[in-house]
């Protein structure tokens, strides 16, 4: 799993989110959400821009593997 992934993964759980939920939210597949969280496969931009927004963290926070997401 990348960092990326890893954070998401964090941020979802912490909202107590599955990735169902996560997909119906965004308007995406939810094994998308799967693929992020695995990394094997990375958000769009506009889809980035909408995580961070959602989660109220910075983008760079986000996708930043040297940033710490605050628990």
């Amino acid at each position: 799993m990348n960092r990326l992934g890893e954070k998401l993964r964090q941020l979802r759980t912490q909202r107590e989110l599955t990735m169902r939920q996560m997909g119906i939210i965004f308007d995406i597949d939810g094994s998308l959400i799967s693929k992020i969280e695995t990394g094997k496969n990375v958000p769009s931009l506009g889809l980035a821009v909408r995580l961070a927004e959602f989660f109220e963290v910075s983008l760079d926070d986000l996708v930043d593997d040297d940033a710490e997401i605050a628990e």
